[in-house]
């Protein structure tokens, strides 16, 4: 077999010629895989001759069976001893003569294309802040209130901020109309959750009461029936509850937590708060960093790769919705798109995605931060252990795939110590520098791929919601203003 490459970045082109005795062995192939499909009277099924075969069906017969059988060996070994060809995707076939001296075909395909890095180490990076203020503690101090908070049945009248039990039953032109009556509905005064009007109307009432409660529906209610229409609500009061909230004391320390005073108490969120932000800073200061490096990298992306990613995205978003109960059909009719809006809303995030993975491909090829086979060994023995299986057993039926994605994380371990070894984060937090990372080095762990958004779905090859609910049913609520 023969064959010579033509390239035209992006695009790469390789033309075979097989010769008409690696043909026939491909034409052997096929007959060999396909000659069970064919019925020739007198004989049994896979049994009649090649020849016969083809003097039945035509001399075709087993032609594009056979590209099938030798188009794979031939391109296979071609990229072999062409390493640096890269294909990003599958390759279109054009087969050019047939002929009693041969066969010729081509096959043409978008190749990884060439990036141009700009600036991606001694980068000085603006770090995100770590400060922990009295207002964060004073907010985790209320939001600890609001929990301990008791709702206490009272014998006042209803003012603002109070809750309220009722009963109701709404009324159009004197006959009520559905979802308009409730029973036990508990609705906090000056919450706006019921149509403007309603609740302003209760003040003033006590328990045991009842009133008649005149409102008047927005024009853009969701219920057209309804929409801008005059309704009365003749609600009955059954309790009347004041919200008590304990005040910021020992007490509310021994009550929310492990101290038996506040000031211990305040000591130990600032110390949470103080932790959970230099995560986030640390995070936040690599997104910032990889941001910065893919802007200043120049890669003309096929558009190939970036439908692929696209295919990903949709892939991950259609298992979300499955979880929630729903097919993405049903998704897309609730939300009033299609699958194409759906594409199209996420094609600059795929491309971002992709330009991103290959500034950080380029940097683990150009700074050889492949991991060492000792290292990718440690791995899948801690992972053996956690299926509680020898290292050897598991090595006999690991798969390619997963010792794929071992290698990945071993990657981005080193690649993201490296950026942060040699870029510095100024102001902010502490300051992370090329010496301050080389003399911690024993002790830091990089952050993972999953632990910060640009790079979770950037991973260097080796070789991501909300969640969509059901429309639930018109609340027995008579008003919100809310579609």
């Amino acid at each position: 077999m023969k064959y010579t490459i033509e390239k035209k970045s992006p695009i790469c082109k390789i033309i075979f010629e097989l010769t008409v005795a690696e043909w026939e062995t491909a034409l052997e192939g096929a007959y060999q895989k396909t000659k069970m499909q064919y019925v020739v009277n007198g004989f049994r099924p896979g049994c009649a001759p090649r020849k016969t075969i083809e003097a039945k069906f035509g001399a075709s017969t087993f032609v594009e069976d056979a590209f099938d059988v030798a188009f794979p060996i031939h391109y296979a070994k071609a990229l072999s001893e062409n390493k640096d060809i890269e294909p990003v995707e599958t390759p279109r076939l054009e087969v050019t003569d047939i002929s009693a001296q041969g066969v010729k075909f081509a096959a043409e395909f978008y190749v990884k294309p060439s990036v141009t890095l700009g600036q991606y180490k001694g980068l000085k990076i603006e770090s995100a802040k770590t400060e922990v203020t009295d207002q964060d503690i004073e907010n985790e101090l209320k939001t600890a209130q609001e929990r301990a908070s008791r709702k206490v049945v009272v014998q006042t009248p209803i003012k603002k901020g109070d809750f309220v039990n009722l009963d109701y039953k709404g009324l159009l032109v004197g006959v009520a109309f559905a979802g308009g009556t409730a029973q036990n509905q508990e609705l906090e005064i000056g919450s706006n959750t019921f149509i403007p009007g309603f609740e302003e109307q209760l003040i003033g009432l006590m328990a045991g009461e009842e009133k008649p409660i005149n409102v008047t529906f927005p024009t853009d209610y969701h219920s057209e029936h309804l929409a801008g229409k005059a309704v009365v609500f003749e609600c009955k009061i059954n309790a009347v509850m004041e919200k008590k909230t304990p005040k910021l004391d020992d007490e509310l320390a021994k009550d929310v937590s492990s101290f038996d005073t506040l000031a211990a108490y305040k000591k130990d969120i600032k110390e949470k708060l103080e932790k959970a932000n230099q995560a986030n800073m640390e995070n936040a200061n690599v997104n910032k960093l990889l941001e910065t490096i893919t802007g200043s990298t120049v890669v003309d992306i096929p558009q190939c790769m970036i439908e692929e990613q696209v295919d990903q995205y949709i892939h991950e978003f259609e298992h979300r919705v499955a979880q929630s109960g729903l097919k993405l059909a049903d998704y897309l009719k609730y939300t009033g798109t299609d699958m194409k809006g759906l594409r199209e809303m996420r094609t600059e995030d795929a491309n971002k995605t992709v330009k991103l993975r290959l500034a950080l491909e380029k940097i683990v090829d150009n700074e050889k931060l492949e991991p060492q086979k000792e290292e990718v060994d440690e791995k899948l023995k801690k992972r053996a252990e956690m299926r509680k299986v020898s290292f050897e057993e598991y090595k006999k039926g690991v798969q390619q795939q997963e010792v794929a994605f071992v290698v990945n994380e071993l990657i981005m371990d080193k690649l993201i110590a490296w950026l942060k070894a040699n870029n510095q984060f100024v102001g902010g937090g502490k300051p992370t520098s090329k010496a301050s990372d080389k003399a911690n080095a024993s002790k830091e762990t990089a952050p993972k791929a999953q632990q910060t958004t640009a790079t979770k779905e950037a991973v260097p090859k080796a070789a991501k919601t909300a969640t969509a609910k059901e429309p639930k049913p018109a609340a027995k609520k008579p008003a919100t203003t809310k579609k």
